[in-house]
Formats: structure tokens, sequence, C-alpha cells
């Protein structure tokens, strides 16, 4: 199954960057979130990580301000995994609030 999750999660970070491109954020969100979990469900916890946050940026961007609180939460989840990690620690400071 791995292997699977991964290949799947590929394509849609792929699709995702598509719409992206195409400034179809609202879509674009939905697959970094989809390419995300698939990372986090093949234990590629960083991959999915980089996926969350640009999910996140993307929200702040297309003006998502409902999402805000959920928005935090995953700038505050990726930085307490940076922050176990010693090579990402001094990335940590730039995602919390």
């Amino acid at each position: 199954m791995s292997g699977r999750a991964s290949t799947s999660a590929g394509m849609a970070k792929e699709c995702a960057g598509k719409l992206e491109e195409e400034k179809d954020y609202d879509e674009a969100i939905k697959m970094y979130q989809k390419a995300a979990q698939l990372y986090t469900m093949d234990n590629q916890a960083t991959s999915g990580q980089t996926c969350d946050l640009k999910a996140n940026e993307l929200m702040i961007i297309s003006k998502n301000w409902d999402q805000i609180p959920k928005i935090i939460k995953v700038f505050e989840k990726v930085a307490k995994k940076y922050l176990t990690q010693s090579m990402l620690k001094s990335s940590a400071l730039d995602l919390f609030f």
C-alpha cells in the first residue's frame, strides 16, 4: 500500500501545482491537503508538512480569512514537529505566530 499512497500523493501534488498555476486556488488547496494526507499515511511526514504549508500559503493568498484558526493550527503543528528535528529547529520560528 505504501507505494500506491506515495504515487497518489505525488500525483495529487502535481495536480495542485497545475491548479495553482491556473490560479484555481480553492481546488489547489484541496489537492495539496489530499497530498499531505496521503504522504502522512505513507509515513513521509516532511513531504506531508510541505503540502500542508503550501495549502496554508494559498489560503492566505486567496484571502480565506474564515480559515485563519485552521491555518494557525497547521503552522503550529508543523513548527512543533520542526522543533524535534535538529536540522529544522531554526525554521520553526518562522511558523509560530
